[in-house]
């Protein structure tokens, strides 16, 4: 597997993945952490509309953690036949665009590097 895109991720104190830095709006400063892989089943909760984007908000299987993935992002785990039962198993990294973070599923035939290209 090639090498994930290096960015930071905004995290909030009880390490759930933010949707971007909201300090303008009142919310605490994030925790910035380095980008990275990691494997666990996700299942689909519901859309959430944000103020600039819509997301799916997924949570953790493994943890309870809270996780928001793309519109885009998701309709690859559909063509990739990854969803089953409104859960998505294997490995997770983060993508950016614009200001918003997402989590991005990495399928077997990708590289993370193609996983972020969009960037």
């Amino acid at each position: 597997m090639g090498n994930i895109k290096n960015i930071r991720v905004p995290f909030d104190k009880e390490g759930n993945v933010l949707s971007g830095d909201n300090t303008r709006y009142g919310f605490p400063p994030p925790v910035w952490r380095d980008n990275y892989i990691f494997e666990d089943t996700l299942k689909f909760v519901r859309f959430q509309n944000m103020k600039t984007s819509i997301h799916a908000e997924l949570r953790s299987l493994r943890d309870d953690r809270e996780y928001r993935m793309f519109p885009s992002e998701l309709e690859r785990c559909i063509h990739l036949n990854a969803i089953s039962n409104a859960e998505i198993t294997g490995q997770f990294t983060f993508v950016k665009r614009g200001t918003n973070y997402s989590v991005s599923y990495v399928d077997s035939e990708s590289t993370c590097e193609e996983v972020n290209s969009e960037t």
